[in-house]
């Protein structure tokens, strides 16, 4: 079975039909073989294809200075979008700051000799 053999969407691909309309057709609990069997397909396909991949856990030794580099790099690009006084809104400026010493703290920076 590879389209719809019934409904506004007769005729139409499994692939090409709306998440919602999907989800309905998996909530009823009525429905045949092997139709449901080609539903369950489509919603696994789906979600195996968005599920991103888990996050490996860092390994080795991380340079706390890069970290902090990119970090403040980061906190530098979002600050010129979102700054009050740029237009933004204060509690967006807020919530990067907080982010980005959260993690500003997690990578101890070296000293440097003088």
């Amino acid at each position: 079975m590879t389209t719809m053999p019934f409904g506004k969407h007769r005729g139409q691909s499994f692939s090409a039909l709306d998440d919602s309309y999907l989800d309905w057709l998996r909530s009823l609990d009525d429905l045949r073989e092997p139709l449901k069997s080609r539903v369950e397909d489509e919603a696994h396909r789906r979600r195996s294809y968005r599920e991103p991949e888990p996050e490996r856990p860092i390994t080795g030794p991380v340079d706390g200075d890069l970290a902090s580099a990119i970090i403040e790099a980061g906190r530098r690009a979002m600050a010129s979008k979102h700054h009050p006084d740029r237009g933004g809104d204060t509690r967006t400026m807020q919530a990067i700051n907080g982010t980005a010493d959260k993690l500003l703290g997690q990578f101890p920076r070296r000293r440097r000799a003088a």
